[in-house]
């Protein structure tokens, strides 16, 4: 009598069908297509842009290229002062008047020395000495009429008072040629008058030294 090895040999079918479907399966997702995948949509969010700025994108410059624009770190520290006009015009004033005033010095000077040489006659020394002391009268004039700004106010004194000495001694120059004297008037006044025109350029100079200009 034959043995049979397995008594219950259906219970190796189902196990079989289920392999088999799962081969099928396998096989027939092999086969199929990929599936395309779209490209979501980028969505662009625009920049609001103000008056004068760059409708494109700017592409910064490489290094060692030239931009054309000028270097930030110039310097611009150095800057035109602009004095008011009223004090333009004083100093112009005060300039115009130590050069008057050394113009008249330098006339005494000359006018002593040729009398002293005899060069010249009495009458035209006493001439040209008047002359120059009606001169310095209306010169002091000037400088009195004069309106100085505030931060000006010392140098302008000193110039008043040069003024005075000039007048003064230009005064005095022609009495002493008309006194009765060896001439010691003349000599000491011609002397103080050509102090009182240094006197008044240097407070000229101080008055451009104390604006700076």
């Amino acid at each position: 009598m034959v043995v049979n090895p397995d008594p219950k040999p259906g219970r190796w079918l189902l196990p079989l069908a289920v392999l088999a479907m799962f081969a099928f399966t396998f096989m027939f997702v092999r086969t199929l297509p990929e599936a395309e995948v779209e490209p979501r949509p980028v969505t662009t969010v625009a920049t609001p842009t103000t008056a004068g700025d760059a409708t494109e994108e700017e592409t910064p410059a490489e290094e060692g290229e030239e931009t054309g624009e000028e270097d930030s770190t110039a310097d611009t520290s150095s800057t035109t002062t602009t004095l008011p006009p009223a004090v333009i015009s004083y100093l112009s004033s005060i300039e115009a008047l130590g050069e008057q005033l050394t113009s008249m010095a330098s006339e005494v000077r000359e006018v002593n020395s040729s009398w002293e040489e005899r060069t010249i006659t009495y009458a035209e020394t006493e001439e040209r000495l008047v002359r120059v002391m009606e001169d310095v009268i209306v010169w002091q004039d000037n400088v009195v009429q004069l309106n100085a700004p505030s931060m000006l106010a010392a140098s302008h004194q000193d110039m008043l008072a040069s003024s005075t000495r000039a007048a003064v001694a230009a005064t005095t120059v022609v009495e002493g040629l008309r006194s009765s004297d060896t001439g010691e008037t003349r000599r000491d006044a011609a002397v103080e008058f050509d102090a009182a025109a240094s006197a008044f350029v240097s407070a000229v100079q101080r008055a451009h030294t104390t604006i700076g200009s």
